[in-house]
C-alpha cells in the first residue's frame, strides 16, 4: 500500500523481506529511512514471511519503487499481486484495500479472470481455495 497512500490515512509498518548484503550493516539504512519519511523505527514488519499470504514467488515479481543511498532497493510488489495477496489475508482492515485496488485495476482492463490467473501464478493451481469469502464477495463486485 506504500504506492498508494490515497487508499488509507497511514500505517505503522511495511511489509519486509529482507536480503542482506555482506558487509552492509542494513540498521542505518532502516534509521535514516525512518526518519526521512516520519515513520516508526521499527517500521519494518519480517512477520509477511509467516502469513498465509506470502509466497516466494513473489519475490520474482517485485519491481523497484526507490533505491536509497544508491545501494538499498525498496521493492514493492505489483497491485494485482498485493491484491491477491491482500484477499487471502481478509482481514477486516484488508477489505478496504481489496476494493481501491480492483476499482483501480479494474480501470486499466484487470478483470476477475485475471485476478484468477495472477493468483495460480503465485501460489500455484489450488489458489483460489485460499481467497477468503469476505474477499471473494467484494473482488467478485468490482471485477466481474
Amino acid at each position: 500500500m506504500l504506492k498508494h497512500p490515497e487508499f488509507r490515512a497511514g500505517t505503522v509498518d511495511i511489509d519486509s523481506f529482507l536480503r542482506a548484503v555482506p558487509d552492509i550493516p542494513l540498521k542505518p539504512f532502516i534509521e535514516e529511512f525512518a526518519r526521512a519519511y516520519n515513520v516508526p523505527y521499527d517500521w519494518m514488519n519480517e512477520d509477511l514471511c509467516k502469513s498465509s499470504s506470502f509466497s516466494i514467488r513473489l519475490l520474482q515479481r517485485t519491481v523497484v519503487y526507490k533505491v536509497l543511498y544508491n545501494c538499498v532497493e525498496l521493492r514493492i510488489v505489483p497491485d494485482a499481486d498485493q491484491l491477491c495477496m491482500k484477499a487471502i489475508a481478509g482481514r477486516d482492515k484488508d477489505i478496504k484495500d481489496i476494493r481501491n485496488l480492483a476499482k483501480s485495476l479494474r480501470a486499466v482492463g484487470f478483470s476477475y479472470s485475471d485476478f484468477v490467473t495472477t493468483m495460480q501464478l503465485i501460489y500455484g493451481p489450488n489458489a483460489m481455495t485460499l481467497v477468503k469469502k469476505s474477499s471473494m464477495s467484494v473482488l467478485k463486485r468490482y471485477l466481474i
